[in-house]
Protein backbone atom coordinates (compact mmCIF):
# COMPACT_ATOMS: atom_id res chain seq x y z
CA UNK A 1 0.00 0.00 0.00
CA UNK A 2 1.55 3.33 -1.11
CA UNK A 3 1.13 5.99 1.98
CA UNK A 4 -0.62 9.35 1.59
CA UNK A 5 2.65 10.87 2.91
CA UNK A 6 4.33 9.79 -0.55
CA UNK A 7 2.14 12.35 -2.07
CA UNK A 8 2.12 15.30 0.22
CA UNK A 9 2.32 17.94 -2.68
CA UNK A 10 -1.12 19.00 -4.79
CA UNK A 11 -1.87 17.81 -7.99
CA UNK A 12 -0.07 19.06 -10.49
CA UNK A 13 -3.60 19.75 -12.44
CA UNK A 14 -7.21 19.86 -12.11
CA UNK A 15 -9.39 17.34 -13.55
CA UNK A 16 -10.83 17.49 -17.39
CA UNK A 17 -13.32 20.11 -17.73
CA UNK A 18 -17.11 18.97 -17.51
CA UNK A 19 -18.60 18.09 -20.30
CA UNK A 20 -20.70 20.97 -22.04
CA UNK A 21 -24.58 20.63 -21.21
CA UNK A 22 -27.32 23.40 -21.48
CA UNK A 23 -26.94 25.60 -18.88
CA UNK A 24 -30.68 25.24 -17.65
CA UNK A 25 -30.28 21.64 -17.37
CA UNK A 26 -27.32 22.21 -14.27
CA UNK A 27 -27.46 22.92 -11.04
CA UNK A 28 -23.88 23.63 -10.10
CA UNK A 29 -22.89 23.87 -6.13
CA UNK A 30 -18.89 24.38 -7.30
CA UNK A 31 -16.78 24.88 -10.13
CA UNK A 32 -13.10 26.03 -9.29
CA UNK A 33 -12.34 26.01 -12.85
CA UNK A 34 -10.29 29.35 -13.18
CA UNK A 35 -7.68 29.41 -16.30
CA UNK A 36 -7.56 29.12 -18.90
CA UNK A 37 -11.53 29.06 -18.89
CA UNK A 38 -13.97 30.71 -17.17
CA UNK A 39 -16.04 28.05 -15.24
CA UNK A 40 -18.94 26.45 -17.84
CA UNK A 41 -21.60 26.48 -15.29
CA UNK A 42 -22.90 29.14 -12.72
CA UNK A 43 -23.05 28.07 -8.94
CA UNK A 44 -26.08 28.40 -6.82
CA UNK A 45 -26.20 30.77 -4.97
CA UNK A 46 -25.16 29.63 -1.17
CA UNK A 47 -23.26 26.60 -1.85
CA UNK A 48 -20.77 26.54 1.29
CA UNK A 49 -18.30 23.67 2.12
CA UNK A 50 -18.10 22.37 5.90
CA UNK A 51 -15.36 20.46 7.53
CA UNK A 52 -17.54 18.76 10.41
CA UNK A 53 -16.53 14.99 10.66
CA UNK A 54 -13.14 15.81 12.13
CA UNK A 55 -11.52 16.69 8.66
CA UNK A 56 -9.75 19.67 8.34
CA UNK A 57 -10.68 22.32 5.19
CA UNK A 58 -7.64 23.92 3.58
CA UNK A 59 -9.87 25.83 1.12
CA UNK A 60 -9.55 26.98 -2.25
CA UNK A 61 -6.02 25.63 -4.00
CA UNK A 62 -5.04 27.16 -7.68
CA UNK A 63 -3.39 24.19 -9.15
CA UNK A 64 -0.14 24.40 -11.72
CA UNK A 65 -2.92 24.63 -14.86
CA UNK A 66 -5.23 27.20 -12.98
CA UNK A 67 -7.82 25.27 -11.81
CA UNK A 68 -9.14 25.94 -8.42
CA UNK A 69 -9.99 23.16 -6.32
CA UNK A 70 -11.11 23.19 -2.35
CA UNK A 71 -8.56 20.60 -0.15
CA UNK A 72 -9.44 18.56 2.72
CA UNK A 73 -6.73 17.06 5.04
CA UNK A 74 -7.78 14.23 7.83
CA UNK A 75 -10.73 13.79 5.55
CA UNK A 76 -13.31 11.16 7.01
CA UNK A 77 -16.75 12.99 5.91
CA UNK A 78 -17.40 16.35 5.22
CA UNK A 79 -20.62 18.67 4.10
CA UNK A 80 -21.09 20.31 0.72
CA UNK A 81 -24.07 22.51 1.66
CA UNK A 82 -26.21 22.95 -1.27
CA UNK A 83 -27.57 26.01 -2.70
CA UNK A 84 -27.93 27.68 1.33
CA UNK A 85 -29.19 24.74 2.18
CA UNK A 86 -32.50 24.20 0.33
CA UNK A 87 -31.72 23.41 -3.15
CA UNK A 88 -34.58 21.63 -5.12
CA UNK A 89 -32.59 18.92 -7.59
CA UNK A 90 -36.00 17.00 -7.60
CA UNK A 91 -35.76 17.55 -11.92
CA UNK A 92 -31.97 16.31 -12.42
CA UNK A 93 -30.78 12.62 -12.89
CA UNK A 94 -27.69 12.68 -11.97
CA UNK A 95 -24.75 14.21 -9.55
CA UNK A 96 -21.35 14.78 -11.16
CA UNK A 97 -18.42 15.22 -8.73
CA UNK A 98 -14.46 15.05 -9.22
CA UNK A 99 -12.63 14.07 -6.33
CA UNK A 100 -8.50 13.38 -6.09
CA UNK A 101 -6.90 11.74 -3.19
CA UNK A 102 -3.59 9.79 -2.60
CA UNK A 103 -4.72 7.19 -0.78
CA UNK A 104 -8.14 6.69 -0.57
CA UNK A 105 -9.70 2.95 -1.02
CA UNK A 106 -13.01 3.64 -0.78
CA UNK A 107 -15.51 6.62 -1.49
CA UNK A 108 -19.22 6.92 -0.47
CA UNK A 109 -21.86 9.45 -1.12
CA UNK A 110 -24.45 10.56 1.43
CA UNK A 111 -27.06 12.86 0.56
CA UNK A 112 -29.35 14.40 3.10
CA UNK A 113 -32.47 17.01 2.62
CA UNK A 114 -34.05 19.52 5.12
CA UNK A 115 -36.65 16.85 6.97
CA UNK A 116 -33.23 14.55 7.96
CA UNK A 117 -34.48 12.13 4.99
CA UNK A 118 -31.42 10.37 3.72
CA UNK A 119 -28.65 7.91 1.87
CA UNK A 120 -25.40 7.23 2.19
CA UNK A 121 -24.58 4.60 -0.98
CA UNK A 122 -20.73 3.33 -1.70
CA UNK A 123 -19.68 5.09 -5.27
CA UNK A 124 -19.32 2.26 -7.97
CA UNK A 125 -16.32 2.53 -9.90
CA UNK A 126 -13.26 2.67 -9.35
CA UNK A 127 -10.98 4.97 -6.86
CA UNK A 128 -7.71 5.87 -8.83
CA UNK A 129 -4.89 6.94 -6.03
CA UNK A 130 -3.45 9.88 -6.74
CA UNK A 131 -5.33 10.89 -9.98
CA UNK A 132 -8.84 12.63 -10.67
CA UNK A 133 -11.67 10.36 -10.75
CA UNK A 134 -15.31 11.54 -11.94
CA UNK A 135 -18.66 10.24 -11.13
CA UNK A 136 -21.76 10.54 -12.27
CA UNK A 137 -24.12 9.05 -9.41
CA UNK A 138 -27.74 7.76 -10.27
CA UNK A 139 -29.70 10.13 -8.48
CA UNK A 140 -32.83 7.40 -8.29
CA UNK A 141 -30.46 5.74 -6.02
CA UNK A 142 -31.34 8.52 -3.15
CA UNK A 143 -34.70 7.58 -3.80
CA UNK A 144 -35.66 7.79 0.04
CA UNK A 145 -33.87 11.60 0.15
CA UNK A 146 -36.58 14.65 -0.46
CA UNK A 147 -34.42 16.05 -3.33
CA UNK A 148 -37.01 18.80 -3.43
CA UNK A 149 -35.48 20.39 -0.57
CA UNK A 150 -31.36 19.01 -0.44
CA UNK A 151 -29.43 20.28 2.03
CA UNK A 152 -25.68 18.66 2.27
CA UNK A 153 -23.94 16.35 -0.03
CA UNK A 154 -21.80 14.60 2.11
CA UNK A 155 -18.24 12.58 0.81
CA UNK A 156 -17.44 10.24 2.99
CA UNK A 157 -13.88 8.70 3.16
CA UNK A 158 -13.37 6.30 6.03
CA UNK A 159 -10.98 4.23 4.24
CA UNK A 160 -7.94 4.59 5.17
CA UNK A 161 -8.70 7.33 8.25
CA UNK A 162 -7.60 11.15 7.57
CA UNK A 163 -7.19 11.38 3.71
CA UNK A 164 -6.14 14.01 1.63
CA UNK A 165 -9.04 14.74 -0.87
CA UNK A 166 -9.81 17.33 -3.01
CA UNK A 167 -13.00 18.14 -5.06
CA UNK A 168 -14.23 20.27 -8.07
CA UNK A 169 -17.16 20.19 -10.35
CA UNK A 170 -19.93 19.69 -7.87
CA UNK A 171 -23.32 19.66 -9.69
CA UNK A 172 -26.62 18.03 -10.69
CA UNK A 173 -27.71 17.59 -14.28
CA UNK A 174 -30.12 15.99 -16.31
Amino acid sequence: MISSLAFSQDPATGPANPIARNAVDVKSIYNGIAAPVAPQYTNEPGGTFDSFGGSTIVGDVTLGDGNTVVKYTNHLYSGIQAGAGNLDVSTMEKLHIDVYSPGFTAFRIKLEAVNGSNVELDVPGAHTQGAWNSYDLDLSTYAAVDLAHLKWIVPVTYTPPGETLYIDNVYFWK
